[in-house]
């Protein structure tokens, strides 16, 4: 729960010192990216165990697949969201492979969920198990992979020692399916029934539910949000970030989308046109009268779509009035619109910026200070449309191009 600039990373890697001081030789990392595995390693050396970090830091993602108890006898392993549901040719799987070395059911290491977040997208059934829609051939599992990974890797080491990280771990309640180590839910809580009756009870206390549970985690030691003080903290509020060419810029898009706006208004007005002739048609025909030349006109006008092609048309005069007049369903055009003009206007606006934070960013770290620069916003719903767009879910596909 500590928010952005705690360390968090340093926390993880301060668990792992204590628990290997008290004889427990074997650990689980579960990050993000692979990218990390190095931050990792600069944690472990920064706590005292450079050599350890170098020796006994292991990256699942590199390693082969099979058996690993023989050459990795003890240390850290590092892994991936993505690389616990890696499978090989024969079948054999990165979360199968990784309790094997943990040594199942006895293991009582660390798992360390890095950015647990992305193991939120899961709902259980009143047995615990993923939910799934459909039948047969149809039937689907509504949770994400690697969210089924994690619950199926702490079930199946009961007593390892299971840590969750992350500065935004759920967005609802139903979220917190994959934290079953928490003690709120399972024997000997208030909801023995398991995660279904928590969630049930949550629903009817409503509001003040999730703050009481909150409450209840601080006072027992299981949750720790902490942020950066402020104290004796400074603001400044930095103008000097416009120059000539900034002002050109945003002139210059200023009149494109003033130009946009009144095509659009054109494009309406047509769209509103369209419309009153359509149902004119659809009237004609429905009391069995003969359609006017100019509605035939009309429907001959709309009968190419967007997949056509107008080579077939017989000048460039035709051409254009087949895509000046082409019926195109649209919806909320004006929302649209707008919507589209605010997200373009907020980015020119931010990326005018970007040159002189980088600037502020520098000389505060010429003057041996640390920097920590905020994200209002890290794209990731839009980074979600577009690999849904793509054909692929929360745990699969690569972007190869900005969203």
């Amino acid at each position: 729960g500590d928010g952005a600039g705690m360390g968090k990373g340093r926390t993880l890697a301060g668990f792992c010192v204590e628990n290997i001081a008290r004889g427990r030789d074997r650990h689980v990392w579960v990050s993000v990216s692979s990218d990390l595995y190095e931050d990792a390693k600069r944690d472990l050396r920064d706590l005292g165990l450079a050599d350890y970090a170098e020796r006994h830091c292991h990256n699942l993602c590199k390693l082969p697949y099979g058996n690993l108890r023989s050459r990795y006898r003890r240390g850290v392993m590092f892994c991936t969201y993505q690389t616990l549901i890696a499978k090989d040719r024969s079948g054999g799987t990165r979360l199968d492979q990784l309790i094997d070395w943990c040594g199942g059911e006895e293991f009582n290491g660390l798992i360390l969920l890095d950015e647990c977040h992305k193991a939120k997208t899961i709902e259980l059934d009143a047995d615990g198990n993923p939910k799934t829609t459909g039948h047969g051939m149809h039937e689907k599992v509504k949770s994400s992979k690697s969210a089924i990974a994690v619950v199926d890797l702490q079930n199946r080491l009961p007593r390892a020692r299971v840590v969750y990280c992350s500065a935004t771990s759920v967005s609802h309640q139903k979220n917190l399916g994959f934290m079953g180590r928490l003690g709120l839910w399972g024997p000997g809580t208030e909801h023995p029934s398991g995660f279904h009756q928590f969630l049930e009870r949550l629903k009817k206390l409503k509001t003040g539910a999730p703050e009481i549970h909150a409450m209840h985690l601080k006072a027992t030691g299981s949750l720790v949000a902490r942020t950066l003080s402020y104290k004796s903290c400074s603001f400044d509020l930095v103008d000097d970030i416009g120059n000539e060419q900034v002002t050109q810029v945003y002139n210059e898009a200023s009149q494109v989308w003033t130009e946009l706006h009144a095509q659009l208004g054109e494009r309406m007005r047509k769209i509103k046109a369209d419309d009153k002739v359509e149902k004119r048609i659809q009237e004609f025909e429905g009391k069995g009268l003969p359609l006017t030349s100019s509605m035939i006109y009309h429907q001959e006008l709309n009968q190419d779509s967007d997949a056509e092609s107008d080579d077939d048309a017989e000048d460039e005069e035709e051409r254009n009035i087949r895509r000046t007049y082409r019926k195109r369903p649209a919806k909320n055009l004006q929302g649209l619109f707008w919507s589209a003009h605010q997200r373009f206007f907020r980015s020119l606006c931010i990326a005018t910026k970007v040159p002189r934070a980088i600037e502020i960013a520098k000389e505060a770290l010429d003057a041996n200070k640390c920097v920590v620069i905020g994200l209002q916003s890290t794209g990731e719903a839009r980074a979600k449309g577009a690999a849904q767009v793509a054909g692929f879910n929360g745990d699969e596909g690569e972007f190869q191009d900005f969203v």
